[in-house]
């Protein structure tokens, strides 16, 4: 995979430009191995035995050629740099499973999990710092992060149908994760002079305990309406520290998140649903590592040991049509929301890109998707969506409204060739504090069957337009960029 990223940035105190031309080469293996097996020891009983192996290499290199314009605080008005990123990263999972079908309106499940992840991530970055054209200076930075990831998980699920159409689900779940890390980092001007950061080498130890339960109770009062109202309540219990930092975290909340939901149906092919909701988004464990690891010589990348989960509020109403005509408007809040920022540091132009909660956000999203047929010559599906939100992070307020369209279609010619035609556009968009500009793609794709042969060409993307640029305002960071993935693909 090549990539290519491009960004000005604009210091807003002091005046200060710097661009940057970036071009990223990713090489990545990845194996996947699994096996499962089911036992029925009679009609009623059921044992369950699932194991899988993931195991994956990237081989990254990126190198950076930036500018300096109008810089009245470095010594150096242009640096170039080369960052080779080495990651694997190996996950088993296992999986023992119990069902007991007691009767025909009664059942039980109950399942184990095991899940180990190590991750090892090794960065070397070399940097050459430029005056004027002549050599002012130059550094060496390495990276050494290891995480070993422990996720243990028990639940057990029951459901019983009773009469006058009742049904109720309950559950309870276990988990518990431990997740242990350290980071080294050594610096110096070449490689035998590298000496051992104290100020960013860390260790960190995170634990977490859920305990949760959950019931809903299912009604269909007649053949046009039916309810389900239930709720689950989590107890969290999270405890943290790191030595090197002398950091310790604690916390213990508990959250209910309650959903309810009416159908009704008036006719054969018209459904009306109304649903409301909570959910709640936790931070992966690599994303709370307090570790800071070296990007370029003004960029920098962190997790955050403190970050809270977000917890979304959601009521939906929804009409289908022919099972196939789809109509949807949502509108939701998500409390504590977090999102990866750039902190700019003002006297040095040092940028830290870490995980954080960073406010409120209400948004609304309106939808339509529909199956279009043609008759025997073929078909198409079309959605349409609008998205309308609002960002409060004092002293920062995004608004985004952006429409997404995308259509698909599929030809039938004659001796079983097939054709189709995919596209999608975009007219606003935002990724964490990024607001994007206009994109889109399109893709090609031609099919034959051929006796017991199936031959399928897919071309992703092959005008070569997909790009996307982008602007984040946020804080003192005023910062413009452009990524171009490769994203003109051919498959045979």
């Amino acid at each position: 995979n090549e990539r290519s990223l491009d960004s000005t940035v604009l210091n807003k105190t002091n005046g200060e430009h710097v661009f940057n031309d970036y071009e990223i080469i990713n090489q990545e293996f990845i194996y996947n191995g699994k096996i499962g097996v089911d036992y029925y020891l009679n009609s009623k009983n059921e044992i369950g035995f699932f194991f899988s192996n993931v195991s994956r290499f990237d081989d990254e290199e990126q190198k950076s050629n930036s500018k300096i314009i109008s810089s009245s605080i470095l010594d150096y008005n242009k640096f170039t740099g080369v960052s080779n990123n080495d990651k694997s990263n190996f996950r088993n999972h296992y999986n023992l499973s119990y069902n007991l079908k007691i009767n025909d309106s009664s059942n039980f499940s109950s399942d184990l999990f095991y899940i180990r992840t190590n991750i090892s991530d090794n960065i070397r970055t070399t940097n050459d710092l430029f005056l004027n054209g002549t050599l002012a200076d130059n550094n060496i930075t390495t990276n050494d992060a290891k995480s070993n990831i422990n996720i243990a998980v028990a639940k057990i699920d029951f459901y019983k149908e009773f009469k006058r159409r009742w049904k109720i689900e309950s559950g309870a779940k276990l988990s518990y994760i431990y997740n242990n890390n350290s980071f080294k980092a050594f610096t110096g001007s070449n490689d035998d002079n590298l000496v051992l950061n104290l100020n960013t080498s860390n260790d960190f130890i995170y634990e977490e305990n859920v305990s949760a339960g959950y019931i809903s109770l299912q009604k269909k009062w007649t053949d046009k309406w039916s309810t389900d109202i239930g709720g689950r309540g989590e107890n969290t219990i999270i405890m943290g520290n790191s030595p090197t930092e002398a950091l310790q975290l604690n916390k213990n909340y508990f959250n209910f998140f309650p959903n309810a939901s009416v159908v009704y149906t008036p006719k054969k092919n018209h459904s009306f649903s109304i649903l409301y909701t909570q959910r709640i988004e936790r931070p992966r464990t690599t994303e709370l590592n307090p570790f800071v690891k070296t990007i370029s010589q003004l960029e920098f990348e962190s997790g955050n040991f403190d970050l809270n989960p977000s917890i979304e509020k959601i009521i939906n109403f929804k009409y289908i049509f022919m099972n196939a005509l789809n109509f949807s408007i949502e509108n939701g809040r998500a409390d504590n929301y977090y999102s990866i920022v750039i902190n700019q540091n003002l006297n040095t132009g040092e940028q830290l890109w870490i995980p954080e909660n960073i406010g409120d956000a209400t948004f609304t999203n309106v939808s339509l998707g529909s199956p279009i047929p043609f008759g025997k010559i073929g078909g198409a599906y079309l959605y349409l969506g609008y998205f309308d939100a609002q960002l409060n992070a004092p002293p920062n307020f995004y608004r985004v409204k952006a429409f997404t369209g995308f259509i698909g279609t599929e030809w039938y010619l004659p001796k079983n060739w097939t054709i189709g035609l995919q596209g999608f556009y975009v007219n606003n968009g935002y990724w964490n504090i990024w607001l994007l500009k206009p994109f889109g793609s399109a893709n090609f794709t031609l099919s034959k069957e051929w006796k017991k042969w199936d031959f399928s060409f897919e071309a992703f993307d092959f005008l070569n337009i997909l790009r996307n640029d982008g602007r984040a305002i946020y804080n003192d960071l005023d910062m413009y960029t452009g990524y171009k993935d490769e994203s003109r693909r051919f498959f045979l």
